[in-house]
């Protein structure tokens, strides 16, 4: 089972997804605020994998201080031109450091 969190309290819906052991849990980066990484770890402490969310307006950057955390990033996107290059920053930068896609 998967899980994207359309939330803006993902700190409680992880803790439910985490008891139910749901395998991917992915969060908007949108609502992290200073939780990403605590979060993270939750999720990865009982061996679940999490992913993240970003919506066209996010900056990528703001992903780039946990990325490598992170099992699978989502762009959310109707791929339209201006969010291909979002997209084409990203996979340069995961390149860049060596995470496999």
């Amino acid at each position: 089972v998967s899980a994207h969190l359309m939330v803006t309290n993902p700190s409680f819906w992880v803790q439910q997804l985490v008891d139910i052991k749901c395998e991917w849990i992915c969060m908007h980066a949108e609502v992290l605020d200073g939780l990403a990484f605590r979060l993270i770890d939750q999720i990865h402490n009982a061996n679940l994998k999490a992913g993240i969310v970003l919506n066209p307006e996010t900056p990528i950057e703001s992903i780039f201080p946990y990325i490598e955390l992170l099992i699978q990033a989502l762009l959310a996107s109707d791929l339209l031109k201006e969010h291909l290059i979002k997209l084409l920053l990203f996979v340069i930068y995961v390149k860049k450091k060596g995470i496999v896609m």
